[in-house]
């Protein structure tokens, strides 16, 4: 009996472990094609939200373990889509002996489409883009090369061809055949071309940026061509769009400007700077304000300093754009002027600014005006949140000022643990006998915010939390 029900469970035991895995794999491989040709999609090893191994893919785990070599190369030009692709996928996976490659090559004119299963996404796509994309995540640097080469230059038409033109780092003994694509009408060469970056390119991308200016929001790869490739000619041809600029600002998003002014960025000159203001101020819907600042604020950040100093202004005054690289330069250019936006950004407008900005305002403050800073901070901490609460009570342990105590308190009072344990650190910064009496009673707090105050209370030593200016261990 007890043989019996050991029997049983260990039965059920495995095929609750079989059924978790997923089908069962067929043993031969003439089993495994006849599953994979009448498979619809071409699977991965989990796909669904369940991350499901499917019968197909078990069916291709067979077929890559026990077919041949010379079985797998012949089956690469089956009739079956789902076969073709598989065959090869378990080539590349095995790192066979054969040229993968150059069964690549061979089908970089396959456009049958095939159903991919990729864990959520089934969408169809090319076999030889399927077969490229296998083969480009096993390959060094040099042999990418070789295959960007053969897919760009050669017959075939696959998206990869478009991606690769965007993105391979093609180099001046490409520049030629580009050229030709490019003078055909071909955009993805001009964009290779603008990223060798030869100086006699920028014509051609100034002619083809010589279009009718109202094409401005479905113009894309000259204007990233002048982007990648910037110079002095370049920005005339840029110019002349904006006027359709400022005409269609107020009824398009400014998302369909952003390669116009990503483009004129690029240029770094005192006219582009000057655009770009008046990009900000054009006149659009308040969502669209804030996504124009943005936009711009990608494009001027990692560009020159002296040129966009004036836009970089302009982002933190106007619209509550600032990081802490930004604020450091800004400060050493005009030191008055950015304590006192400091000082109305944090009087007037703290909940607008980026959470990332809050401990670089309140230190430079801090280092200037340190007794108006502690008033600062005193008048803001009741109000303190989940998002500015870390920000305010660093500071507040970094100047340890009498007058923040009670502020701190009263945010120890808030309801949110972000607030109230941010609160109790730079409350214990203060090192004080009456101060920790009054956080021990009322220390209990509901959930996992409580556990983690208490943790925070009974930390020995108790110290800042790591990365703070101030590290007071007791």
């Amino acid at each position: 009996m007890r043989f019996t029900a050991l029997v049983l469970v260990v039965t059920l035991a495995l095929g609750a472990y079989a059924e978790e895995r997923g089908p069962t794999s067929p043993e031969t491989v003439e089993a495994a094609l006849a599953e994979l040709r009448r498979a619809e999609t071409l699977d991965d090893v989990a796909v669904g939200e369940a991350g499901d191994r499917t019968a197909t893919y078990a069916s291709y785990e067979t077929l890559r373990a026990k077919a041949s070599e010379e079985q797998l190369v012949e089956l690469t030009d089956d009739e079956n889509v789902v076969v073709r692709c598989y065959a090869f996928r378990a080539l590349v996976e095995r790192e066979a002996t054969v040229d993968t490659f150059e069964i690549v090559k061979r089908h970089l004119d396959d456009r049958s489409p095939v159903v991919t299963f990729r864990g959520c996404f089934v969408r169809a796509e090319p076999v030889g883009d399927v077969m490229v994309q296998d083969l480009l995540d096993k390959l060094g640097t040099k042999d990418r090369a070789a295959l960007a080469e053969a897919v760009v230059f050669g017959d075939g038409k696959l998206a990869h061809r478009d991606v690769m033109l965007r993105t391979h780092p093609f180099t001046k003994k490409d520049a030629p055949r580009l050229r030709t694509l490019s003078d055909a009408g071909d955009g993805g060469a001009l964009v290779a071309l603008a990223r060798i970056g030869l100086e006699e390119d920028v014509a051609r991308i100034a002619r083809a940026l010589d279009v009718d200016p109202q094409t401005i929001i479905a113009l894309a790869d000259p204007l990233r061509a002048a982007a990648l490739r910037p110079a002095p000619a370049l920005l005339p041809a840029l110019e002349r769009f904006w006027p359709s600029v400022q005409k269609l600002m107020p009824t398009t998003s400014p998302d369909r400007f952003r390669n116009w002014v990503t483009a004129v960025a690029a240029q770094e000159d005192e006219r582009s700077a000057e655009l770009l203001q008046g990009f900000l101020a054009g006149q659009t819907p308040d969502w669209a304000r804030a996504v124009r600042a943005e936009i711009v604020w990608d494009a001027v950040n990692a560009r020159d300093w002296e040129t966009y100093t004036p836009v970089f202004w302009t982002l933190w005054s106007e619209h509550a754009l600032i990081d802490g690289d930004v604020l450091r330069k800004l400060h050493e250019i005009d030191e008055e002027r950015a304590v006192e936006q400091i000082e109305r950004d944090l009087t007037t407008r703290l909940d607008a600014m980026p959470r990332a900005a809050l401990g670089p305002l309140l230190d430079t403050h801090l280092w200037t005006r340190g007794e108006r800073t502690a008033e600062i901070v005193a008048a803001a901490l009741p109000n303190a949140d989940a998002r500015t609460a870390s920000a305010l009570c660093r500071t507040a342990a970094d100047a340890l000022d009498e007058s923040h105590v009670n502020p701190l308190f009263a945010a120890y009072a808030h309801e949110n643990p972000y607030v109230y344990v941010a609160a109790a650190r730079a409350l214990l910064a203060y090192d004080d006998a009456e101060i920790d009496a009054r956080l021990a009673k009322t220390r209990t707090r509901p959930g996992w915010g409580g556990e983690w105050l208490g943790r925070v209370l009974d930390a020995a030593p108790r110290s800042w939390w790591a990365g703070a200016s101030l590290i007071r261990a007791r």
